[in-house]
């Protein structure tokens, strides 16, 4: 009889125990997000009773004892007890959080030392449980683990007939000395701090204030920025608890770096590093401009535009974003890919201390295979709908980097150094295109040069304006989106560039070779304008061609000075243009009427040019007379040697003649010399 009991007890148990662990399977198949490594065994509820992990004991010594915080859900029957099974250790990371499949090496108490839950709850159910150990061989009832290492436990609550309820944790034995331990796993912990979905300031200043000296990176959400900027006590509070650590912030715009570097826009995307970066100055909290939050994936022009504005390291904060046609280029930057299968497992809610007791264990067994650096937190580390959950479980994890133990907490500069940085992953393309914007914006650019220098401080603030085209190139925009906004920004500019006007074309009658003409520009703006007048003519000299004048607001008088070339009608061009020069703002033409008679100076020029005409008539009616002359003399004294060798010819021919022919000759001479 008492065997057959004993035998059904027994078989009650083996059953018992099956559907306990068959249950916890199920649910760990249930629950578990697929891209967990190991999610670990949910309390297991049954006949009224659930059984929850509230906090342990992170690290064991060799020779000391793991405490355990639980709480128990259900009525305190005075036949409950409780105890714990120790099981052989783990050598895998996927044997993390699954049902132990290695020996039991010890129960803790014994059968018949088990501890009464009646005895060890306090009237909320929650109760600590020690189980001693030892690396010895001792007559004694601690556990006795010979090796370091991560052991499998599962507390259960039992009664008479067997388990009622369990559940599953790890305990992670440190080496009898440390210097045992080859290195310390590396992790950073990135806690991104959000107004929306994430982890916010009234939970994030308590888990600084609990680890000043953790080695954390604290991520800042452009909301975050104007949160802390319009409550100044919470941002005092904020600067105290981060204490010496920099925080990085995300641009205060969302834009993708590489789209902006595939048209140029470096600058554009310098404005918002700097802005972002002197926001945070002036709130007085620390920054590291090398380190750069980015949620975008990075082209080879991209990690090189970073690299030239003097970013070193890049806080990948979507890693699970792979695009299509991704190719591994060296660069100067170092990348900090954060963990998502690990995070996850802090986003546990209810069961945040059993989650991360596994990710510590999983850690442990990462440090005894690869001392790689492990990188966890990001965006994906949020609070669920409200719940502490998140914020509990990763303070158990700061808790247990507070501790010396197998795991270092570490910065981003150590976490990417020598040896332990991811290839930089390049897409070819980037993710965003900005092509088809590309004029416009280099357009809107020359403008607002242009702008800044017409109106300086006076107009509408180019704080503005920029802010505005630096939106309207965010990722959360789509290209029509963009377009319109890009449209609407220079309608903007253009309506505050065309408030000069001046009066239509217009005549004036000037009596006087030099005068003063006036001339009317109206500014409709409310400040005062500065811009460049410009005047145009060829039968008039304007004192100055070109002059820069500053406009007040209304219609301003000025006097030109001018001087005529000409009598009658003469066109003057004036136009008024921005003080580049690049563009015209109004123009107007006058029509100049001289009545003035010329001055000295014509008479005097009409007077020389007289006296040359003058003199060049009578200079050439002497050289004609005196070439006449010369020519005449040279005649007469040619026929003269011709009628004396006739004469003498003739006396001796015939000489009869001589009187005669003589008087002639006589007369011809007197005759042509009469003439």
């Amino acid at each position: 009889m008492g065997c057959r009991r004993v035998t059904s007890r027994r078989s009650q148990s083996i059953l018992s125990t099956a559907a306990t662990l068959i249950t916890m399977f199920v649910l760990t198949v249930l629950v578990a997000p697929s891209s967990m490594v190991a999610t670990g065994v949910a309390p297991v509820a049954a006949q009224g009773g659930r059984l929850a992990l509230v906090d342990q004991t992170p690290y064991v010594a060799a020779d000391g004892a793991f405490g355990i915080t639980l709480r128990w859900t259900g009525e305190q029957r005075t036949d409950l007890t409780v105890s714990a099974r120790v099981f052989g250790a783990i050598s895998a990371e996927s044997d993390v959080g699954q049902p132990p499949s290695t020996d039991t090496l010890r129960r803790y108490p014994g059968p018949e030392e088990r501890f009464a839950l009646s005895t060890v709850a306090d009237p909320s159910g929650e109760f600590f449980f020690e189980i001693p150990i030892r690396s010895f061989e001792a007559a004694d009832d601690r556990v006795f683990i010979t090796d370091p290492g991560v052991y499998p436990v599962v507390v259960e609550v039992r009664d008479a007939d067997g388990p009622v309820t369990s559940v599953q944790t790890h305990l992670i034995r440190l080496p009898t000395e440390t210097a045992e331990i080859p290195s310390l796993l590396r992790t950073n912990v990135v806690i991104n701090v959000s107004v929306a979905d994430g982890i916010n300031l009234a939970e994030i200043i308590p888990l600084l204030e609990r680890h000043p000296s953790l080695p954390l990176t604290v991520v800042l959400e452009p909301g975050v920025i104007r949160q802390l900027e319009s409550d100044p006590e919470l941002n005092a509070a904020f600067v105290t608890a981060l204490g010496e650590r920099p925080a990085s912030a995300v641009p205060v715009l969302n834009l993708d770096p590489s789209s902006l570097a595939e048209i140029g826009g470096e600058a554009l995307y310098e404005q918002t590093l700097v802005e972002t970066n002197d926001r945070l100055a002036t709130l007085g909290i620390r920054t590291d401009p090398t380190v750069l939050p980015v949620a975008a994936t990075l082209t080879a022009d991209g990690a090189a535009m970073l690299d030239r504005l003097g970013i070193d390291i890049v806080i990948n904060l979507d890693s699970s974003r792979e695009p299509g046609g991704a190719i591994e280029v060296g660069q100067g930057l170092r990348v900090l890919t954060i963990d998502e299968g690990r995070t996850a497992q802090l986003r546990s809610g209810p069961l945040a201390a059993q989650r991360a007791n596994e990710l510590l264990a999983s850690l442990a067994v990462r440090q005894q295979l690869d001392g790689s650096p492990i990188v966890l937190g990001g965006p994906e580390l949020r609070s669920l709908d409200g719940s502490s959950g998140d914020t509990l479980a990763l303070e158990l994890v700061l808790s247990a980097l507070d501790q010396p133990g197998l795991i270092e907490a570490v910065d981003v500069n150590i976490a990417t150094g020598s040896g332990s940085a991811v290839p930089l992953r390049l897409a070819e393309r980037p993710l965003q295109d900005l092509r088809p914007v590309q004029d416009d914006v280099n357009n809107f650019l020359a403008d607002m040069v242009t702008y800044r220098e017409f109106s300086g401080e006076q107009g509408i603030a180019t704080e503005r304006l920029s802010q505005g085209l630096l939106a309207s190139l965010s990722s959360n925009l789509n290209p029509d989106e963009r377009a319109r906004e890009l449209a609407r920004l220079q309608a903007t500019l253009d309506s505050e560039l065309d408030v000069i006007s001046m009066p239509s074309d217009q005549s004036i009658t000037i009596t006087a070779q030099n005068a003063a003409v006036p001339v009317a520009i109206d500014n409709e703006s409310l400040g005062e304008r500065t811009v460049l007048l410009r005047f145009t003519s060829d039968r008039i000299n304007v004192a100055q061609h070109e002059t820069t004048v500053t406009l007040e607001p209304g219609r301003t008088n000025l006097e030109i000075d001018l001087e005529t070339r000409t009598l009658g009608q003469s066109p003057l061009q004036i136009e008024v243009l921005t003080p580049d020069g690049s563009r015209s703002l109004s123009s107007t033409r006058y029509g100049v009427r001289s009545t003035a008679i010329p001055g000295l100076g014509y008479l005097l020029s009409i007077t020389a040019l007289l006296f040359l005409v003058a003199w060049w008539i009578v200079s050439i009616s002497r050289s004609r007379s005196e070439a006449n002359a010369a020519a005449i003399a040279a005649t007469v004294s040619a026929e003269s040697a011709a009628d004396d060798s006739t004469t003498e010819t003739d006396t001796e021919t015939a000489g009869t003649d001589t009187d005669t022919e003589t008087d002639d000759l006589t007369g011809r001479r007197s005759q042509r010399q009469s003439s």
